[in-house]
C-alpha cells in the first residue's frame, strides 16, 4: 500500500532531555508538537477521454489520472523517550506518544501520469462531490481519529 498511497508528516515542536546516569548516558526526552500529516490512500485510476479538462483552476491533459481520497490532519502530538547511549555514534531508544487531532479535512486528489511534469490538485470533499463504496455514499476517515504510536529504533548519529 506504501507505493499506491500519498504519505508526508510535517511536525514543529520542543521539547526538553535529561540524563538521569552519571556513567553511560541514559536520556529522557519529553516533546510536544505541531503535526501537520496528509494521507491519501489510491481508489483507482481513470482514463482521460475528455482531452484537457480542468479540475478547480488546473487544466490535465494527460491521457490517465490517478485518483486518491485521504485526509489532511492537524494535531498535538505529545511524546515521552528513553534513550540510552550505546557509544558515541549511536542511541538505542524507545519512544511513546499520542496524537490528538484538533482539525481535520476530507480530500480527493488528482494526479496526472504519463506525463513529463505531472500536476496534481486536492478538491475538498464538498456536496458537489461525491465518494461511494460499494455503490453506497462513503464519507469514512482512512485515518483514526487518535492514535497511540510505540517505536522503537536505533539512531546513528
Amino acid at each position: 500500500d506504501l507505493w499506491n498511497s500519498i504519505y508526508r508528516e510535517r511536525s514543529l515542536g520542543l521539547g526538553t532531555q535529561l540524563n538521569l546516569s552519571k556513567g553511560r548516558p541514559f536520556f529522557v526526552r519529553a516533546v510536544a508538537q505541531h503535526s501537520h500529516h496528509k494521507y491519501a490512500r489510491k481508489i483507482g485510476a481513470a482514463e482521460n477521454d475528455f482531452g484537457k479538462f480542468k479540475a478547480d483552476n488546473k487544466r490535465f491533459n494527460a491521457d490517465r489520472i490517478n485518483l486518491y481520497y485521504g485526509s489532511r490532519i492537524h494535531s498535538l502530538k505529545l511524546s515521552l523517550e528513553m534513550a540510552l547511549e550505546l557509544h558515541p555514534g549511536q542511541e538505542l531508544f524507545i519512544r511513546g506518544g499520542y496524537m490528538l487531532p484538533f482539525a481535520r479535512q476530507q480530500h480527493l486528489y488528482l494526479k496526472e501520469r504519463r506525463q513529463f511534469f505531472n500536476k496534481k490538485e486536492r478538491l475538498p470533499l464538498e456536496d458537489r462531490i461525491a465518494v461511494e463504496r460499494n455503490g453506497e455514499p462513503f464519507a469514512g476517515r482512512v485515518t483514526p481519529e487518535q492514535s497511540f504510536f510505540v517505536t522503537v529504533g536505533l539512531l546513528f548519529k
